[in-house]
């Protein structure tokens, strides 16, 4: 065993060090948190084990880590379809919000209507098209 202050080498037994005169200890400190993560680490390792027995892969199904080329296809063709129907949705909404608040849609919509003899539909249209 060794001092913890000075380093010299200690004797069993005994209880002061007889280079520094610092107390030998024993009994290491106790320490919570070590005792903690032993525990987290041990309960870790345990539900990893039964993971691993119940839920076997077979060699059919698709999976996603990196060295299965199907996985990696089905993964980059999800994030292609979301990012397309992303865009998508920006350009209605973009497109509607536009037709919405356009003086000039506003008009054609209105002479559409009195061509179709529509004449309620006319007035929305013209009045809607004064406000913006």
């Amino acid at each position: 065993m060794k001092c913890k202050k000075c380093g010299n080498d200690l004797q069993d037994g005994t209880i002061y060090c007889p280079k520094c005169g610092k107390e030998v200890q024993i009994v290491p400190d106790y320490n919570e948190f070590d005792e903690e993560y032993l525990k987290n680490l041990i309960m870790q390792e345990q539900i990893n084990d039964s993971f691993v027995e119940n839920d076997r892969i077979s060699s059919d199904e698709i999976s996603i880590y990196p060295g299965n080329k199907k996985g990696r296809i089905i993964i980059l063709g999800g994030m292609i379809t979301a990012i397309v129907l992303a865009i998508a949705v920006v350009v209605y909404t973009s497109i509607t919000n536009y037709h919405l608040n356009s003086y000039d849609y506003q008009i054609s919509k209105g002479k559409e209507a009195v061509k179709e003899k529509n004449y309620d539909l006319a007035i929305k249209y013209y009045n809607k098209s004064c406000r913006n």
